[in-house]
């Protein structure tokens, strides 16, 4: 991709302009800025010409399949009636290539039996566009390929697109621990879009534990195989506690849902019987204390005043595991601050559920 010149161009066209090129973020107003950012963002998205033109009217999760395969592009437009919450592509237009994704009534030439020459229909664009097809969608046997493509990727592409998802364990946990890791290292770059990569794998264990094929997922993985999957469960919840938390800290309260799901499932996923199986994983120490520090620091942020008790409790213990961890102490000083200027609290509730009585 062409490289943007920053000579004599302000501090926040560079920054933005950076971004851009580093296809992190995108804003069409920083083509506004001048005419030299303009032209040069020109340069790159029209000129080179290297993007690809989707049109998805099938409800298909296009943006997050993007995301997830390390595609890149510019921009993700929802279209209608999709929304951040529900980020069903329905149709998204981008530039150059096309592909058409859903039930479509007209004809289309078959595949062809040679490898074309010309960069925009050669074998490898082919083969970029079809790979987060192939690497996202399974147990989809009855798919047809049409058009300008090459017959030896049609072949291994309706292979790949036909598989059984479980037919690869140890692929399958790989995948998994490399888009949880891949969630960590954007959300530690400042990128917001990280978590879903965290949400998504949560969601693909829920999904395949509820599933009617885990039976036999369970008896050909096998203790050793549900322990895996216990464990990036618990670990993938947990990096989202930690991180909306921070939101949390800002004031930002569209948070709460979010953290609240996550120890949902943590507490889900200790349970023996969730899992059909008995397995020898359990979390760490270490990932245990943090999992109840953050508990008790949510208690205080949601600024619930019946979670008051729950957060003295909790800090409580903490400090008796860990008397001189300076954050931990920090925050059991925030908790009694919250405490004194709420004033009496009915503690009922509190107690009944420490008890272990139903109220």
């Amino acid at each position: 991709m062409a490289a943007f010149r920053f000579l004599d161009l302000p501090r926040e066209p560079d920054t933005v302009t950076d971004d851009m090129n580093t296809l992190e973020h995108f804003s069409p107003s920083i083509l506004r800025v001048n005419k030299q950012v303009y032209s040069e963002g020109y340069n790159v998205m029209i000129k080179v010409n290297r993007f690809v033109l989707v049109t998805c009217n099938g409800g298909l999760y296009f943006s997050h399949m993007l995301m997830q395969n390390d595609v890149p592009f510019l921009a993700v437009d929802h279209g209608f009636g999709a929304s951040s919450s529900d980020p069903a592509t329905r149709d998204f237009r981008g530039h150059a290539i096309h592909v058409t994704i859903g039930n479509s009534k007209y004809d289309f030439p078959p595949y062809q039996t040679e490898a074309p020459t010309t960069y925009f229909s050669s074998t490898k664009v082919q083969k970029e566009l079809l790979e987060p097809f192939r690497r996202t969608i399974s147990d989809v046997p009855n798919v047809d390929i049409s058009g300008i493509v090459d017959e030896s990727l049609v072949r291994s592409a309706l292979k790949d697109l036909a598989r059984d998802k479980f037919d690869d364990l140890d692929d399958l946990i790989e995948s998994w621990r490399a888009r949880v890791a891949q969630g960590t290292k954007l959300c530690e770059r400042g990128n917001r879009n990280g978590s879903a990569h965290w949400f998504k794998v949560i969601k693909e264990i829920m999904k395949a534990v509820d599933g009617p094929m885990w039976t036999r997922v369970v008896e050909k993985g096998g203790s050793p195989f549900v322990g895996k999957v216990a464990e990036l469960h618990y670990t993938a919840n947990l990096h989202i506690v930690a991180y909306f938390l921070l939101w949390l800290e800002e004031g930002n309260r569209n948070a709460i849902p979010s953290i609240q799901y996550a120890y949902e499932n943590v507490k889900r996923g200790m349970e023996a019987e969730y899992w059909g199986i008995e397995h020898s994983w359990k979390p760490s120490p270490a990932q245990h204390l943090h999992s109840i520090f953050y508990y008790a620091k949510f208690s205080r942020l949601s600024g619930v005043l019946t979670l008051i008790p729950v957060a003295v409790d909790t800090i409580d213990q903490l400090v008796e595991l860990c008397p001189s961890d300076p954050e931990i102490l920090d925050e059991k000083r925030k908790i009694e601050a919250w405490k004194r200027s709420a004033g009496p609290v009915d503690e009922s509730a509190f107690n009944a559920t420490m008890n272990g009585l139903e109220l």
